[in-house]
């Protein structure tokens, strides 16, 4: 399984200062690809081809993670210049490169056996490898094609392709993985097995890998086997079927995760007191409330095992850890807005002028005291 983070197929001509990317972070784990045709040369100075960079041209560990260029004053190939044991600019030359000739390069750091292995691939025939041991994560680096402090090398760049690294356009920075899921059904037991790896280390800004899954109807879990290396996550939070109000808005949130199936929403909420109610995103399954503080919304996923926020910017509902939750949010959360409804008796809840009652039936409005009960919703949608 491989995801790449960025590419670029058609031809690109190099350009001084011509910003393709910005990358939030290229972490210790990377492979850069790349088609290069040179057009002609440049005789009395130093050409830029391309130039990853976290703040200018040589100044910083991390200016050229990688950078390449072509010197051809001072000698005949391509010069790659990378992040490497503690230089700024670690350089391997190439052989000479015929001009308007396709050439295939492949930039790559892996970890091997506990080590950084800095390679540099051409016409795939590896030139040069050695052992990192300064591997760094870099954040926020910028790739020029070609570098803006350096002369353009006149020429083309095709079929790109990064790996690993992790854009701006990305709300988190996603690690590749190795799935695999196998299954054996003897008599009446199936057995189930999922392993899950790595393909490169994530790096810092990567989020944590959650899965989940639903039973079929009348099957049971005999046992569980050891996750190794992960967290189970349970949330005690979460509820069957219960209200949430939001008395900042005069909003209620209706959940009734233990009486639908799981392609349709367990959530709703509605800004009239149930006369019109809007389906939350199917993986929510109990509305929790909103941060007293920032106003954030939060809810527990349908899986029981995952704590939901809501990103107002994005739209969407974004998991957060088990640990970020309790320390974070649960303090923060007026709980007295939650009322649980599980019960099959006639149980009221007030929130401010607002009166509602759930029982066995569903969930029932009335506008006072000595009102009429209006049945505005029942348990199964």
């Amino acid at each position: 399984m491989s995801i790449e983070a960025f590419s670029i197929e058609e031809e690109t001509s190099i350009q001084q200062g011509l910003l393709i990317a910005t990358f939030k972070a290229v972490p210790k784990e990377y492979e850069i690809a790349f088609d290069l045709q040179l057009t002609s040369f440049i005789t009395y100075t130093c050409a830029s081809i391309l130039q990853f960079t976290i703040s200018s041209d040589y100044s910083n560990y991390g200016d050229r993670c990688p950078a390449v260029f072509v010197c051809n004053h001072l000698f005949d190939g391509v010069q790659i210049c990378g992040s490497v044991n503690g230089e700024i600019c670690y350089a391997v030359i190439t052989k000479y490169i015929n001009l308007l000739d396709w050439t295939s390069f492949v930039i790559s750091q892996r970890k091997l056996n506990g080590y950084y292995n800095y390679s540099v691939q051409v016409n795939g025939e590896i030139i040069n490898t050695i052992q990192n041991n300064d591997a760094r994560n870099f954040e926020n680096v910028n790739l020029y094609i070609s570098s803006p402090w350096v002369i353009a090398q006149p020429g083309f760049i095709r079929n790109m392709t990064v790996t690993n690294m992790c854009t701006n356009t990305q709300l988190y920075c996603k690690p590749q993985l190795n799935v695999v899921f196998n299954g054996e059904l003897s008599n009446y037991s199936l057995n189930l097995s999922l392993q899950i790896n790595y393909v490169y280390e994530p790096g810092e800004l990567a989020f944590n890998v959650t899965w989940e899954y639903f039973l079929p109807l009348n099957t049971m879990i005999v046992s569980e086997s050891l996750i190794l290396g992960l967290v189970k996550v349970d949330s005690s939070q979460s509820y069957g079927r219960g209200i949430y109000w939001d008395d900042v808005k005069s909003q209620i949130y209706l959940c009734v995760n233990q009486h639908v199936e799981s392609n349709r929403p367990a959530c709703y909420t509605s800004k009239d007191n149930g006369i019109k109610w809007a389906a939350l995103d199917l993986s929510v399954g109990s509305v929790l409330g909103h941060d007293v503080l920032n106003r954030d919304l939060y809810a527990i996923h349908r899986n029981q095992k995952l704590y939901l926020k809501f990103h107002s910017t994005y739209n969407t509902w974004l998991a957060i850890t088990n640990k970020e939750f309790k320390n974070n949010v649960l303090a923060n959360i007026d709980w007295k807005r939650l009322k649980i409804l599980e019960g099959y008796f006639d149980q009221e809840v007030t929130f401010g002028a607002h009166y509602w009652m759930g029982n066995d039936n569903g969930l029932y409005f009335r506008e006072s005291t000595d009102g009429i009960w209006v049945q505005r919703a029942k348990w199964s949608v």
